[in-house]
């Protein structure tokens, strides 16, 4: 009864079904240069690819020849790659035409190749950042090792690098204000509430400041990349919420430009200011590799090799894991502070706790 149900995915879900058959296709993976191009100096020959959906291994294999694919799930098949290289591109018009930016659709043109093999659901682990195991042809020592990658599309709805939960909550204690004033501003409602909330706040000439972290486990984690991350992420937010008040479009800074505007405040006095884009980069690298605010970190990559990005054309390009400065440079650049749904916690409502205020600001990162 579950097979006749129809597949369907968001956009990640079936851009990473896209990556994974569009890599047996062209049988390589060239690493990205930070403005996305091909970088022809880093090129992987690629011999396998899995991903794991429902405790299940879907596997596809290259021919060497060019010529076809062998793709393994519940009974294997072999697709010669111009057929398969056609219903690609009729899923990639399908995900860029598709209007649902968000939610689910499903794509006919698919659904009928994926239930040839006995795939009834695409939507993968997402415990996990690793999103398909690559099997590749070392060059240099002859090896064919197994790396774990993310997959990010660069479609209409840009992917989360952090997402957002009850663990992303960061407290801010507002001193300079009343109960009635608190009342006054939590009543604000209408999309633009949380700009009117701090615009209100600012000419009050409340005093506000960093009060911890609603979540230990992601303290704990941000402590294990740095001890100043807690404070300097709390600080990164602050910063963002207010420049949505001085700057046209200031919510869609990157975060290398929201790290140019904290360094010159220096609220931690660092005799080097470049340490605070350095340590957030630290932070977007354990994000896309491995750590999940929810979940205990040990400083360890589940994506082992890094990250695989689809491009809106359909190419595939790499930042490769161990030429970790050109992924640094693409991750700050391309990636904003974004405003969460309040399913993941109420943002900048006042509450008073013991005679004093506070607010939760939450933390969600997005590639812009």
């Amino acid at each position: 009864m579950g097979n006749d149900r129809e597949i369907t995915g968001n956009r990640g879900e079936w851009g990473e079904l896209y990556a994974f058959l569009r890599l047996a296709c062209d049988g390589e993976l060239y690493g990205a240069n930070a403005d996305l191009s091909r970088d022809p100096e880093m090129v992987l020959k690629v011999l396998r690819v899995a991903r794991v959906v429902k405790g299940k291994t879907f596997s596809v294999l290259p021919n060497l020849a060019g010529q076809s694919v062998t793709l393994n799930y519940d009974k294997t098949i072999t697709e010669d790659v111009p057929a398969l290289r056609r219903r690609l591109s009729q899923l990639l018009n399908v995900i860029l035409t598709e209007e649902n930016c968000s939610g689910s659709f499903a794509c006919p043109d698919m659904e009928a190749f994926l239930r040839e093999i006995g795939v009834a659901v695409i939507k993968a682990d997402s415990t996990k950042k690793r999103d398909l195991d690559v099997t590749v042809r070392d060059n240099h020592t002859g090896g064919t090792p197994t790396y774990g990658f993310s997959v990010k599309s660069e479609f209409k709805a840009k992917a989360t690098l952090l997402n957002a939960s009850q663990a992303t909550l960061f407290r801010f204690r507002v001193k300079g204000i009343t109960e009635a004033d608190a009342c006054r501003l939590n009543a604000y409602r209408g999309p633009t509430r949380y700009r009117e909330r701090m615009r209100e706040l600012l000419r009050l000439g409340a005093e506000i400041k960093p009060a911890g972290m609603r979540s230990t486990t992601f303290f704990r984690n941000l402590l294990m990349l740095d001890d100043g991350l807690p404070d300097i992420i709390a600080r990164l937010l602050l910063l963002w919420r207010q420049q949505e008040l001085e700057v046209e479009g200031g919510l869609s800074l990157p975060l290398s430009r929201l790290c140019d505007l904290l360094a010159k405040r220096n609220p931690r006095g660092y005799p080097d200011t470049s340490l605070y884009r350095h340590k957030v980069c630290r932070l977007l690298h354990a994000s896309a590799l491995g750590m999940l605010p929810g979940s205990p970190w040990e400083d360890r990559d589940d994506a082992t090799g890094g990250v695989i990005v689809v491009k809106e054309n359909g190419e595939l390009v790499a930042f490769y894991v161990y030429n970790r400065a050109r992924f640094s440079e693409y991750l700050i650049n391309n990636t904003k502070l974004d405003t969460p749904s309040e399913r993941n916690g109420a943002q900048l409502v006042l509450e008073w706790e013991n005679g004093e205020c506070y607010f939760d600001l939450g933390l969600q990162i997005r590639f812009r």
